[in-house]
């Protein structure tokens, strides 16, 4: 497993295997990564970085090979203000508050 990263005032930008991934400093998963990095716990860290799992769990969606997330039911792609609020829910491991959408 390759990993290299870079770390900005305001995220960081974790290459693991080839596969960037960009964590925003505010978000939960940021200090997880952060101690995953600095503990060398490689097959953990691809969790955190990559939280398509978790979304694909939801019952509702699923997350295409260019990471957009779709509606399974009608296998339409959500706009990036709604995809933003379910990848929020998955940061902060709260329910999604369906009803907003």
């Amino acid at each position: 497993m390759d990993i290299g990263w870079i770390k900005t005032l305001n995220h960081i930008t974790v290459v693991y295997n080839g596969t960037p991934a960009v964590i925003k400093k505010e978000t939960p998963r940021y200090k997880k990564v952060m101690e995953l990095i600095h503990n060398n716990s490689k097959t953990k860290l691809a969790e955190y970085l990559f939280p398509q799992g978790a979304i694909e769990k939801m019952e509702d969606f699923m997350v295409t090979e260019d990471r957009q997330i779709v509606m399974k039911e009608t296998k339409e792609v959500l706009s990036p203000n709604l995809a933003d609020k379910v990848m929020n829910a998955v940061d902060t491991d709260n329910t999604p508050p369906w009803v907003c959408f």
